[in-house]
């Protein structure tokens, strides 16, 4: 794993607010908890905020939406890593009153500014408003990286920025409970992670004790950013090297069992070596250079796979596993399979040499053919090779299929939606153009009343934050006083604002109650739809409708909004992600603040329907460029990500291993069809039946695989309880994966036996009766 491309990457560290005893999880921090936490705290040389935003980059012939990232003018420098061109952000940048500006990145400046050094010092607009660029990122420079963290019991994914803006307060009183800024801080030289955790720990409980409301039970949680950005691969990491520690055992094995049958096979050249005065060392150094010639060789193509694999798994795990991006196979992994190979070769080479004890000797100068199977200690090793290769692949081929049951189970989880024909855009209302909520509401009955009309669009609905994207909110809320309630610990809830048409979109039904309907306007009385796991939760699964809740904790000023539906339960979070209590409420009613997505049911997926969607949803406002067209399927199964790529490596290893196996299981057969030919036509010539030939030739390495697979059963099962959680939805306890990698094990292992059975039993028994002159290389 490559370190982060930062000054001292190791003094980096992501704080987060940690609510785990309130079973919120990690959570961002409120501006003024970060005021407090920079002022007070001296163990880092600075401490940057940042929160992620959406931007309409406009100004020119082709508007464009951008990812940007409102900053702290420290945060940049916290990295030690200067700009392309110009300056980065500034301290001096924060101050109320100072020039709007902005930094971009390398890659935003050679897409939309054709890489032109004079684009510092032009003004753009942002959501219409103007900012000075001041500075262009190098190549390949991102901050924050791409990290991934579950907070409020959803997976959140932080994807790399199109630019940073100064993060200055806009004049309006910050209410400290409002928590949405990502913190980076870089510890002093002379201080230590756990002396800067016990000063993070005694600011939050200063905080906690001065703003009760706000910050009861406050903690903050220090993570090196490392371990940030590797995120669930370094909880999962483990697992992967286990198994691939268990593969390349099986791989030493099997080489094993192979430096084994060429010493039976050779036993006599090496006998008549020994006898004409070659010392062991000499007869060490002849099998080394052919051993070791191989394993360079398996070294090299065994990179070389590595590489294509992982640029495998990045094509099919980015965005959805953080991480990836610092992985790499680079000279130290191939310094290490070149010193692990050769290693190999110099130890198989050995192999010989001990063969050739006295017995050894004698045995291989009494007859000029191999008419035995060796020794007694030869057989047991041979059989004990195989048996525990079989042991090994069948522990990882159940660890493969575990996974890959898992996948298959949330898989078929019913997310609470019919997602097929589903697309979905997203737009950035900038409050300096649609500060009133009546102007919001006005653009989404235009964009609605434009898609509805497209050829090959059944219904058309808005919503603030898309089900299955990356953007969440959560509010508190107030339940009417029928509803005991905990002041330190409110409910809560997912809040999203939406149109009348939003279940029918998504064949959402209302189970109880009405659906929003256009009488649901700006004057009537406010009006709400909870999901069933908000009645469960909060309502003792009691009677929901007519019920009253308001937005904000107990005590606070709000509208008291009257439940009129129930409707299904949607795993919006994830469909690996327990469901959520959520409450709707229609966007007449309640402002959806600066994001809106337009969410469209086509009569089947049509590149020319989506195309039209996208052309009309740009017509309606030319300086609110949509997203690009996005499909509700595909989000789903994004949130499947991790399991899937966990699933696939896994399955790559078992595929390995099972392969190996059974490599070893025909090796071992075709040898002992080899060394026992005399034997085989004798047993012919005496009349033998095929079952009794079958037994000879096959019943040895069979019977190591029955062995082996009981064996590997047993060590699947302790394997399985021990890493169960840290898969979710893995069961370790299900039958199904056990009996197949057993099944599989056994059948491959017959199967790979039918070639050295057909092979022996083809012969001439005249012709296995003779004794062949041995021809030496």
């Amino acid at each position: 794993m490559r370190e982060l491309p930062y000054r001292d990457p190791g003094n980096l560290v992501a704080v987060w607010e940690d609510n785990s005893a309130r079973g919120i999880g990690l959570t961002p921090t409120s501006f003024l908890n970060y005021l407090d936490l920079t002022s007070a705290a001296t163990s880092f040389d600075g401490v940057g905020a940042y929160t992620d935003a959406e931007f309409n980059l406009t100004g020119s012939e082709s508007p464009e939406r951008v990812r940007g990232l409102y900053a702290g003018g420290s945060l940049l420098t916290l990295t030690g890593v200067g700009p392309f061109i110009g300056r980065s952000l500034q301290s001096s940048d924060d101050l109320p009153g100072s020039p709007d500006v902005t930094v971009l990145s390398h890659a935003l400046w050679q897409q939309s500014f054709g890489a032109d050094p004079g684009a510092v010092g032009q003004t753009i607009l942002l959501n219409d408003r103007s900012y000075v660029v001041v500075g262009v990122m190098p190549r390949g420079f991102v901050l924050p990286p791409g990290f991934s963290a579950t907070v409020v019991s959803a997976d959140m994914v932080m994807r790399p920025p199109d630019l940073w803006i100064p993060l200055k307060p806009d004049g309006e009183a910050m209410p400290r409970n409002l928590r949405y800024l990502f913190l980076l801080a870089r510890v002093r030289q002379d201080r230590t992670l756990v002396q800067a955790q016990a000063e993070l720990d005694a600011v939050a409980s200063r905080l906690a004790a001065q703003y009760p409301d706000a910050n009861r039970g406050l903690q903050f949680a220090m993570l090196p950013l490392q371990q940030q950005v590797m995120g669930s691969l370094i909880a999962v990491l483990p697992l992967f090297v286990v198994a691939a520690v268990l593969v390349l055992a099986v791989a030493c094995m099997n080489a094993f069992a192979v430096a084994l049958a060429a010493a039976a096979q050779r036993s006599h050249e090496w006998a008549v070596r020994v006898a004409l005065g070659a010392t062991p060392l000499q007869l060490y150094w002849h099998a080394a250079r052919t051993a070791t010639v191989a394993a360079l060789s398996a070294g090299v193509a065994g990179s070389g796979l590595a590489y294509v694999f992982l640029a495998a798994l990045r094509a099919s795990g980015d965005g959805v596993v953080s991480g990836l991006a610092n992985v790499t196979v680079d000279g130290w992994v191939w310094f290490f399979a070149a010193a692990l190979s050769i290693a190999l070769g110099l130890a198989l080479a050995v192999v010989p040499v001990l063969a050739m004890g006295r017995s050894g000797l004698r045995r291989g100068l009494s007859s000029e053919d191999t008419r035995s199977t060796g020794s007694r200690g030869a057989q047991y090793t041979r059989r004990s090779v195989l048996a525990v290769q079989v042991a090994l692949a069948v522990v990882v081929m159940t660890l493969a299929l575990q996974l890959v049951s898992t996948f298959s189970r949330l898989s078929a989880i019913n997310p609470g939606v019919d997602a097929q024909d589903v697309v979905t855009l997203e737009f950035t209302l900038p409050d300096t153009t649609y500060g009133d909520h009546g102007l919001k509401a006005r653009f989404q009955r235009d964009l609605l009343e434009a898609v509805t009309v497209v050829p090959g669009v059944v219904s058309a609905a808005t919503v603030d934050y898309v089900p299955f994207g990356e953007n969440i909110a959560i509010v508190n809320l107030t339940i009417d006083a029928a509803t005991p309630q905990r002041s330190d610990d409110p409910p809560r809830a997912l809040w999203r604002t939406i149109s009348e048409d939003y279940f029918r979109t998504l064949a959402m039904p209302v189970i109880t109650g009405r659906a929003f309907a256009e009488s649901d306007g700006f004057d009537a009385a406010p009006v709400a739809i909870v999901n069933t796991e908000f009645v469960r939760r909060f309502l003792a699964d009691g009677p929901a409708l007519g019920r009253r809740v308001k937005r904000g904790r107990a005590g606070t000023p709000g509208t008291w909004m009257t439940v009129v539906g129930v409707t299904g339960t949607v795993r919006s979070t994830g469909v690996a992600v327990a469901p959520q209590p959520e409450i709707l409420v229609p966007f007449t009613q309640s402002s959806s603040g600066e994001s809106v997505a337009l969410l469209a049911r086509m009569e089947a997926t049509a590149d020319a329907t989506t195309g039209a969607i996208g052309q009309v949803a740009r017509a309606v406002d030319p300086r609110v460029p949509p997203s690009a067209v996005r499909y509700l399927e595909s989000m789903i199964a994004d949130s499947l990500g991790r399991p899937r790529f966990h699933a696939i490596v896994l399955v790559v290893f078992a595929g390995l291993a099972l392969a190996l196996a059974l490599a070893g299981t025909y090796g071992l057969s075709a040898a002992l069809a080899s060394i026992r030919r005399r034997e085989i036509g004798l047993r012919v010539c005496l009349g033998a039946s095929v079952g009794h030939m079958m037994r000879t030739v096959a019943g040895e390495s069979l019977s190591c695989v029955l062995v082996g697979t009981g064996v590997g059963l047993v060590g699947a099962v302790a394997v399985a309880g021990a890493v169960s959680s840290v898969f979710v939805g893995m069961d370790a306890s299900e039958i199904g994966p056990y009996a197949t990698s057993a099944v599989l094990m056994v059948v491959t292992g017959v199967l790979v036996n039918v070639a050295p059975m057909r092979r022996a039993m083809a012969m001439e028994p005249a012709s296995l009766l003779t004794n062949g002159a041995h021809r030496y290389r």
